[in-house]
């Protein structure tokens, strides 16, 4: 696997000028090849560290102690920048710097825009890495370090914005949570040039030989360690995304649902008839028949009919329950059910009694309309003259009984 490295440095007052020297190359530094380049990629060649972090910070008042500025490192393993023998040091492939360096510098424009004074990238060692020197300003302008970088939430969100910034070029994270620990380059070089102890006894070699060989080994479990997690995310992940898959053709279907027991709801009775039995004295037996004083009534969950009335009666909704139980009239009923079950229910009653009422009704009729006349009387008077054609064409009981008489004495 490929990783992106980020790791940052909190820089105090005194560590300004130093930090500059070695990143300019003003001081000797044992890994560095003299011969390669290292170039400004943000800011001026010439301007001095201290002069740059001051005149971002303004005129707000700085503690003795404060942090000036973080120096942001950013590099990439080996194989990124030459994947076909990662141990040539010091090589790189031009087109790979171009994307890392292209990658890197948006990433930095883009989560810390202008408080980025000052950047370098270096080539003069054995992988491309740059310097990037940020002044910690919080989102008010106020010198804050602790709030940028102060606690373990902060820095991990660090790691995974430059994660995902570095991804588009191919580069993963680290293993999150890791305990591993950089190592200075200073401490490195103490190490290295450090003469050996020759007054170790031969049990002590053994002791040490025994302790690399078990560092060693739990080095090769960890790498088996790695990759076997390594598999199991891709795993996770092709399985999240199959549940995302899955989640969306279930919201689809659920949607479909929905919209098909809407339709539903409008054709069903919202009051079930058993509940408005109850409310109007009946009392069921085993048969699903109710009876009151009066009257039997065989109650489904939908459906009703008379048993001891002549001629029978049924019904599906629950006014006509209530009308039939009660010979109340329509508006009766309807408050009835308003007083015992609420306006909301009374209200859906009324519509499916409409609806049942709709269903039932015989085919439409066709009905003439009448044209009055065109003339140039006044709106109004055309409406009354309508009015009096229209009361002609209904004779009244008197005139009707006259031209019954008329013709029995023809």
């Amino acid at each position: 696997m490929v990783y992106g490295i980020c790791r940052i440095q909190k820089l105090k007052a005194g560590n300004l000028k130093p930090s500059l020297q070695h990143t300019r190359r003003k001081r000797f530094t044992p890994n560095a090849n003299p011969e390669k380049e290292h170039i400004c990629i943000i800011g001026e060649e010439k301007e001095e560290l201290d002069s740059l972090v001051r005149n971002r910070i303004g005129n707000q008042s700085i503690r003795k102690n404060a942090v000036l500025a973080v120096e942001i490192l950013l590099s990439a393993s080996p194989e990124y920048f030459r994947p076909d023998d990662r141990s040539e040091a010091g090589y790189y492939e031009p087109s790979r710097l171009e994307y890392f360096q292209t990658a890197a510098c948006q990433w930095l424009s883009e989560t810390y825009g202008d408080r980025i004074v000052l950047a370098y990238l270096h080539l003069d060692e054995a992988t491309p890495h740059i310097h990037a020197y940020l002044v910690p300003l919080d989102e008010r302008g106020k010198l804050n370090c602790r709030g940028l970088f102060g606690t373990r939430s902060k820095l991990s969100q660090l790691q995974d914005s430059f994660a995902l910034a570095m991804s588009q070029i191919g580069l993963e994270r680290g293993i999150k949570g890791s305990k591993a620990t950089h190592t200075q380059i200073q401490k490195y070089y103490t190490a290295v040039t450090q003469a050996p102890n020759l007054t170790l006894s031969a049990a002590d070699i053994q002791h040490q030989l025994a302790d690399r060989g078990r560092i060693l080994k739990e080095n090769a479990e960890l790498q088996l360690t790695v990759g076997a997690l390594a598999k199991q995310l891709k795993a996770l992940n092709r399985h999240n995304l199959e549940l995302e898959v899955s989640l969306a053709s279930l919201k689809l279907e659920l949607e479909a649902w929905q919209q098909k027991y809407r339709s539903l709801a409008c054709n069903q009775e919202c009051i079930p008839l058993s509940l408005v039995a109850h409310q109007l004295g009946l009392s069921p037996d085993n048969r699903q028949v109710w009876r009151n004083h009066d009257k039997a009534l065989k109650i489904t969950d939908t459906k009703f009919s008379t048993l001891s009335e002549s001629p029978l009666k049924a019904g599906s909704s629950a006014l006509d329950l209530v009308m039939t139980v009660l010979d109340c009239t329509f508006s009766q009923a309807v408050i009835f059910l308003n007083d015992r079950f609420g306006q909301e229910a009374a209200s859906q009653s009324v519509g499916y009694y409409a609806l049942e009422l709709i269903k039932q009704a015989p085919a439409k009729t066709e009905f003439k309309n009448i044209q009055p006349e065109k003339n140039s009387r006044k709106p109004l008077e055309r409406a009354l003259c309508a009015d009096e054609y229209t009361k002609q064409l209904e004779p009244n009981q008197e005139q009707a009984q006259v031209q019954q008489n008329r013709g029995v004495q023809r």
